[in-house]
């Protein structure tokens, strides 16, 4: 396909374009991109494809995991993220304590966590086990304090809130229910069992969204320069832009440090906000010769909340990194739970 000609008719149908909400001053619009491009001594190599190809190899591509998520999570002081282990010499009886539960005697259960407490009062898996032997006694309302005693001391562990989700939902606590699996999803953004738990609680009311985003573009360097892949149908015009802000971001050093204060390729928040800022801006502009897109449609919706941010950590920074949600600040996390509650599990 002619390179040239494609990002002429990608100018003017973006000439208009200006930032969208969330974007700051650095960040470029469709139009900027194309005169950096063009400026640019960077070979740029573009090339279209059927949307519908494009999508499983643009998540391939894109979504490198680079970190998984740590079990029973706890945070150091500087930020680091480490597996909570059993205290002292309490490991063996937490495995007498499983065994007992699993053999159905809860009372004799409760006693071993009941032991491992008495020496260490903060052990919050014991805690939340105690919970679970209650539960399975039908004993909801002891259940559910337990669980809540569990997430006072370790508030960033989904597994409490997972349980306590459970528990509130058997005692026909519907709405604290839901707030729970709020909880769940914020801290592990797109968990499977979360999610299919979720269609498995018809009275909390709410919808089930597995993921909003399904990128249709992406860059890679190659020998010959940096290979930009886009739909070349007029229909998902708008995911060119956003595979152009991909292939800047490979290209131009001096562009990722006015975006990050640094040079270095790694993931960043600013970086995915432009990129996803010009698709918006692009949808917005050629609506009119496209077809009905749900997704960009949504991504604007959560746009004008103000939560785009939310959305790039939920949705992209969690398949790169499961523990993202671990080391943010609260006020982080607040949005990322209001965008769960109203775009991944609304109520009608």
């Amino acid at each position: 396909m002619n390179g040239r000609l494609l990002i002429f008719t990608f100018c003017v149908l973006t000439l208009a374009v200006g930032t969208v909400h969330g974007q700051s001053g650095d960040m470029l619009t469709p139009p900027q991109m194309i005169e950096l491009m063009n400026a640019s001594n960077v070979t740029y190599l573009l090339e279209g494809a059927p949307a519908d190809s494009l999508e499983q190899v643009a998540i391939q591509n894109l979504f490198v995991r680079q970190r998984a998520y740590t079990p029973n999570p706890k945070v150091a002081k500087n930020g680091e993220v480490s597996s909570w282990s059993w205290p002292g010499l309490t490991q063996e009886i937490a495995e007498a304590a499983e065994k007992d539960f699993g053999s159905g005697d809860m009372n004799a259960a409760r006693a071993d966590y009941r032991k491992i407490l008495a020496t260490s009062p903060d052990c919050y898996l014991a805690i939340a086990n105690i919970g679970d032997c209650y539960l399975k006694d039908g004993n909801t309302d002891s259940a559910i304090g337990y669980y809540a005693k569990s997430i006072a001391i370790n508030p960033i562990d989904y597994l409490p809130y997972y349980y306590k989700a459970d528990a509130l939902y058997r005692a026909k606590r519907f709405e604290q229910s839901r707030q729970a699996m709020i909880d769940v999803l914020t801290l592990r953004p797109r968990y499977a069992g979360a999610l299919r738990q979720l269609r498995g609680m018809p009275q909390l009311g709410v919808t089930v969204h597995d993921s909003l985003f399904a990128p249709k573009g992406y860059a890679e360097q190659t020998a010959k320069g940096i290979l930009v892949k886009f739909p070349f149908d007029s229909a998902h015009a708008a995911w060119m832009g956003y595979a152009i802000g991909k292939a800047l971001w490979l290209g131009e050093p001096a562009h990722r440090r006015s975006l990050t204060g640094s040079e270095t390729m790694s993931w960043s928040l600013q970086h995915e906000t432009e990129c996803l800022g010009a698709l918006i801006a692009s949808y917005e502009t050629t609506r009119g010769t496209q077809a009905h897109q749900p997704d960009l449609e949504m991504l604007e919706a959560v746009t004008s909340d103000g939560l785009l941010s939310a959305y790039i950590l939920y949705e992209i920074g969690s398949r790169l990194d499961e523990d993202i949600m671990l080391t943010v600040g609260p006020n982080v996390r607040d949005n990322v739970r209001k965008y769960v509650e109203k775009f991944i599990m609304p109520k009608p």
